[in-house]
């Protein structure tokens, strides 16, 4: 008999190009909060948009340029487009991003994006891989329910990105799915 690691289908994924195949599992409600818990602890903060925002006014008003309201009523005017309909104000904030790049106010809240950015498919993969196969793939072996780090950084870097993203993916509740649970009764 096999071991039960998790009572959801376990998806047979090949990343595009690929000759090996990686068994990833949709996460129980236990293995997202311990995934969320190893976001928080190793992936950091991902820094909100408003943060963004407010980090590039605090910069302006440090760096006190003579154009300094025009460029706040650049900064106000994304604020008031979140969805970035406004092509114009787009183009400015991204010619601001540009020349702020290397203020720390700023500059630390994209590091902080780049690094959540860059370990979410780690940590994802850590959580989901339920095994693999394929050629000069190293044995598969998962301790306490996670595929060690030594373990994963054997695999190559795009196919561990296209795993993890895919095991992300795994995780979030599509559209059909949302609403589906009775309101919980008063």
């Amino acid at each position: 008999m096999d071991p039960v690691f998790t009572r959801m289908a376990v998806e047979r994924f090949t990343p595009p190009g690929c000759p090996r195949a990686y068994d990833l599992a949709p996460l129980t409600f236990r293995e997202r909060q311990a995934f969320n818990a190893d976001m928080a602890r190793d992936g950091g903060m991902y820094p909100s948009r408003a943060q963004l925002l407010d980090a590039m006014r605090r910069v302006v008003r440090e760096l006190a340029p003579s154009n300094a309201e025009p460029v706040i009523d650049i900064i106000d005017a994304a604020e008031a487009d979140p969805d970035g309909n406004d092509r114009a104000v787009q183009e400015q904030i991204s010619e601001l991003e540009f020349r702020i790049a290397e203020q720390p106010a700023y500059a630390n809240l994209v590091a902080a994006r780049v690094h959540y950015a860059g370990m979410l498919p780690f940590i994802a993969a850590r959580h989901a891989l339920r095994g693999w196969e394929g050629p000069s793939l190293p044995p598969f072996v998962r301790i306490r329910g996670l595929v060690p780090d030594a373990v994963l950084e054997l695999l190559p870097h795009a196919e561990l990105r296209a795993i993890g993203e895919r095991a992300a993916e795994l995780m979030r509740v599509g559209p059909s799915a949302e609403g589906n649970s009775a309101p919980p009764s008063p």
